[in-house]
C-alpha cells in the first residue's frame, strides 16, 4: 500500500499518495516527459499493484500457481495486479478461469529473445476500478530478434484506457505486442510503440473484429490495423464519435464498422481519423466500411466511399451525412469529442 507523501516509480508510472480527512481521492493527469514516454502522477489511493506475479516454467494454465504457472504468489485476478513473463524461453499461458480475470498489466519482459502467449478467456483491464487510471500492455523485452507479447483468442475488456506500450527491439515481422483477442468496452486505447523498428516490423497490431468505442491515441510509433479486423465508431447527433487521432502512424487494412442505432439528425459530419496529425496509410484492396446491420460501402475510387447519403473520405477521415460542407468547414466539424478523450 502506498505511504503518505511517498514516491514509487515504475516503469514510466509516479504514484504519490496522500491521506485527506481520512478519505482516499484519485486525482489523475498527465505530464510530458519527453517525446516518447509517458508519465502518469496519481494522488491518493491504494496504488501498489494487488498482486505482482511472475509467470515460472513451461506452458500451463493461468490457474496454476506453480512450476509451471506463477511463481507462488498467488494468480493474479485483482484491480492492479501485474502479470509478468521474465523467461528466455517462449511459453503459452491458457486463461482458464471461466469468470475471467482482472489485471493492471500483462508484460512481456525480461532479456531474453522469448514470446509469451495469453491465450484464450476473459482478460479485464482494470488498473484501479475508477475508470481514471490507465492499464497497461507491454513488450519490454531487451534482447533483438522475432519475440513479441501476444494476446490470444479471448476478450480484452477495457475497464480502464489502456496503454499498450512497446520498449523491446522485437523485429517480428506480426508485430511487438499482436492482440489477437477481441478488444471490448468503453474506454480508450494509447499506443505507445517506442521500438524504432515499428514500421513493417515490431508494429502494434490489431487482428480481430473489436468492438471497443473508445477513441484510439496513437500518440508514439505504429499501429497496423490488419486485414482480419474491425474498428467500431458510436456515430452520434452533434458529430460525436470516438476517432482515431495521434501524432503516430497508422496503417488501415481492415474495416470501420458503423454504429448509427443511436442517431436522430439527417446531416452531419464526424471525423474517424484525423489525417492532420497522423500518418496514415491505407490498402484499399482491403479496406472497407460497414454499418452494424451490415450495409457495406461502395467503393467509388480516389479514397471515396459511399452509401445512400453516407460518404467517407479517406483524405480527410470524414464520414459524412447528407450534403458535403464547403472545403475548409468540414474538419472541424466532427472533433467535439477528441480533446476530452485525451488524458490530460
Amino acid at each position: 500500500p502506498a505511504v503518505a507523501g511517498e514516491l514509487h516509480l515504475l516503469d514510466n508510472l509516479i504514484m504519490e499518495s496522500t491521506m485527506e480527512s481520512n478519505v482516499l481521492k484519485m486525482i489523475t493527469k498527465k505530464v510530458a516527459v519527453h517525446a516518447t514516454a509517458l508519465l502518469t502522477v496519481v494522488a491518493g489511493g491504494m496504488l501498489a499493484p494487488a498482486q505482482a506475479t511472475v509467470w515460472v516454467g513451461g506452458n500451463g494454465n493461468w490457474s496454476s500457481d506453480g512450476n509451471p504457472g506463477w511463481n507462488g504468489a498467488g494468480v493474479p485476478n485483482a484491480q492492479g495486479a501485474v502479470a509478468e513473463y521474465l523467461g528466455g524461453s517462449s511459453v503459452t499461458t491458457t486463461q482458464d478461469i471461466v469468470a475471467g480475470v482482472t489485471v493492471g498489466t500483462i508484460r512481456n519482459g525480461g532479456t531474453g529473445n522469448a514470446s509469451w502467449t495469453v491465450s484464450g478467456g476473459l482478460i479485464n483491464m482494470d488498473q484501479d476500478g475508477s475508470g481514471g487510471g490507465f492499464a497497461l500492455i507491454e513488450n519490454s523485452k531487451t534482447a533483438s530478434g522475432g519475440h513479441r507479447l501476444n494476446v490470444s483468442y479471448g476478450t480484452l475488456n477495457l475497464v480502464d484506457d489502456t496503454i499498450f506500450r512497446n520498449t523491446s527491439n522485437s523485429v517480428s515481422t506480426s508485430g511487438s505486442i499482436l492482440v489477437q483477442s477481441i478488444i471490448t468496452g468503453t474506454q480508450d486505447v494509447i499506443i505507445d510503440n517506442q521500438n524504432s523498428n515499428n514500421v513493417g516490423v515490431g508494429q502494434i497490431r490489431f487482428t480481430r473484429a473489436n468492438t471497443y468505442t473508445g477513441n484510439t491515441n496513437v500518440s508514439v510509433g505504429a499501429l497496423e490495423l490488419d486485414s482480419t479486423g474491425e474498428t467500431r465508431f458510436l456515430i452520434q447527433d452533434g458529430g460525436l464519435s470516438n476517432s482515431i487521432f495521434g501524432s503516430g502512424s497508422v496503417l488501415v487494412e481492415g474495416m470501420f464498422r458503423l454504429d448509427i442505432t443511436g442517431l436522430t439528425q439527417s446531416v452531419g459530419v464526424w471525423n474517424l481519423l484525423n489525417t492532420s496529425t497522423l500518418t496514415e496509410s491505407w490498402n484499399n484492396a482491403t479496406f472497407s466500411l460497414r454499418f452494424t446491420n451490415n450495409t457495406i460501402f461502395d467503393d467509388m475510387g480516389g479514397g471515396i466511399y459511399t452509401s445512400g447519403d453516407w460518404t467517407f473520405d479517406q483524405s480527410t477521415g470524414n464520414l459524412t451525412l447528407g450534403a458535403i460542407p464547403e472545403p475548409g468547414t468540414v474538419g472541424l466539424l466532427g472533433l467535439g469529442s477528441m480533446t476530452a478523450a485525451l488524458p490530460q
